[in-house]
């Protein structure tokens, strides 16, 4: 499947990410896309924790059925990563050492309002920035950042008070 198309797809079902409120526990489709191998092996944060994070993004932000709560607004563009033929002698990420591997790369501003202006200095920054290297069907590598020197909390539970303090 063509990764763009594919985040697409997993972008209608997962653009509000209700399924993380699934009271069974059990992962969507979508959910399993967004994961790395090392994440399946990675101790995962508790579904209340998710859902109260998920609750004060609504509070700060609103609700916007059909937008991710954070990184509302954004533009998605496609394409394919050539690495130089010294980029496998630096690093064994799988898309260093093929001769090309597609991309989808995604630039976003950092409000939960998908109707912010890109020039607002209170709303739209920091910037986001992510792209996902598709290795295979549902095997990828994404590398994610913002515009912002740091992060403003170390754990889960600080950036919910936090969200919870500007609420």
């Amino acid at each position: 499947m063509n990764p763009l198309k594919e985040l697409r797809e997993v972008a209608k079902t997962d653009a509000r990410p209700l399924s993380y409120r699934n009271a069974n526990k059990e992962k969507t489709a979508a959910e399993e896309i967004h994961m790395t191998v090392d994440q399946r092996t990675q101790p995962t944060p508790s579904n209340t924790l998710i859902t109260d994070l998920l609750d004060a993004m609504d509070k700060l932000f609103g609700l916007h059925p059909g937008f991710r709560p954070v990184h509302a607004k954004g533009v998605m563009c496609s394409g394919v990563f050539t690495p130089s033929s010294q980029a496998a002698s630096l690093t064994r990420a799988p898309h260093a050492s093929r001769a090309s591997t597609p991309v989808v790369v995604r630039f976003s501003n950092f409000a939960g309002v998908p109707t912010v202006p890109d020039n607002d200095p209170n709303n739209a920054g920091p910037r986001g920035f992510a792209v996902r290297f598709s290795l295979a069907e549902h095997v990828h590598t994404d590398i994610i950042g913002h515009s912002h020197d740091g992060f403003p909390t170390r754990t889960g539970e600080e950036f919910l008070e936090l969200a919870q303090a500007l609420a």
